[in-house]
């Protein structure tokens, strides 16, 4: 079996340029979006398999958050707005705090724009960070989780702006 590859992305506000070139180019089986995309709900439905609204996204139809499971991993995905300050969802011991509430193994978040995994016993948390309005010194981002045939999980994040698209 081949690994499942996962696409994030988050806090595109109306990139919609960005979100084309990284569905388009970069090999992937699901693609999720933590809100913040600040575009047509069209656009979203067209191009991501999961996806929550942000703080930002004051017309859209898209849920707060999301449980579902890829392969039996559950996986938690919110904007992070209504679960803490942007202190919080950059701090380890807060957001594993997060992990456990929601019971899953991977919890994807966005709200910050500063790219950042969390590797914890009990699974992950990420944030691909921003492709439009990166924070905190850090370059424009995307993610990518691989879950591979005996379930083990992988994760990285890459330089948007590096890509040779």
């Amino acid at each position: 079996m081949n690994k499942i590859r996962i696409l994030l992305l988050s806090d595109t506000h109306g990139n919609v340029e960005a979100i084309d070139k990284i569905i388009k180019n970069v090999k992937h089986d699901y693609s999720i979006i933590t809100g913040d995309f600040v575009c047509d709900d069209s656009i979203i439905n067209k191009n991501f398999t999961h996806a929550v609204r942000g703080n930002n996204d004051f017309y859209s139809s898209y849920p707060d958050y999301l449980d579902f499971e890829i392969s039996g991993i559950k996986f938690h995905i919110e904007h992070g707005h209504l679960s803490g300050t942007y202190s919080q969802l950059d701090d380890y011991d807060f957001m594993h705090k997060k992990l456990l509430e929601y019971k899953c193994s991977v919890l994807v978040h966005g709200h910050t724009h500063i790219p950042k995994i969390f590797k914890y016993k009990e699974g992950i948390v990420i944030n691909p960070g921003s492709t439009t309005l990166p924070r905190g010194g850090s370059n424009p981002s995307y993610g990518i989780i691989e879950i591979d045939s005996k379930n083990n999980l992988s994760c990285k994040l890459f330089d948007y702006k590096k890509e040779q698209f």
